[in-house]
């Protein structure tokens, strides 16, 4: 299951939790697409609850959308990652050297409070 959502104070989540098809890959995209186009400094919590390898036709929807991807990447301030896989927590590192001006930083699952509060870091708080 691949979901995304808008949180309250305008973050941005995306949940992974098992298998993602192509149907589910085509509809998260679009809409993260279309959110993040009128994002400014966008913060994104990624939760990986169960990671698993999508299945090949996901990976040409992703593929199909690339362009457009990329070019959301400008209207991104920070990515949170929380994993509990330290493979991806590592491989998230190597990522975010190839993503200059996007923060990023991973977290194990339980430490869900404090990937947050590092999102909300800087935000203006409406009325101070």
């Amino acid at each position: 299951m691949l979901m995304f959502t808008e949180s309250d104070g305008g973050r941005m989540d995306l949940v992974l939790d098992g298998e993602v098809d192509a149907a589910s890959m085509e509809r998260v995209l679009d809409e993260f697409i279309e959110r993040m186009a009128s994002a400014r400094d966008a913060r994104l919590l990624f939760d990986i609850a169960d990671f698993h390898m999508p299945s090949l036709d996901a990976i040409r929807v992703k593929f199909s959308r690339m362009r457009k991807l990329f070019g959301t990447l400008r209207n991104i301030g920070r990515i949170a990652i929380l994993t509990d896989e330290a493979w991806l927590r590592q491989a998230s590192k190597v990522e975010s050297m190839l993503l200059p001006g996007i923060e990023m930083q991973a977290f194990p699952r339980a430490d869900r409070t404090r990937a947050e509060a590092w999102l909300a870091e800087g935000v203006a708080t409406p009325g101070r």
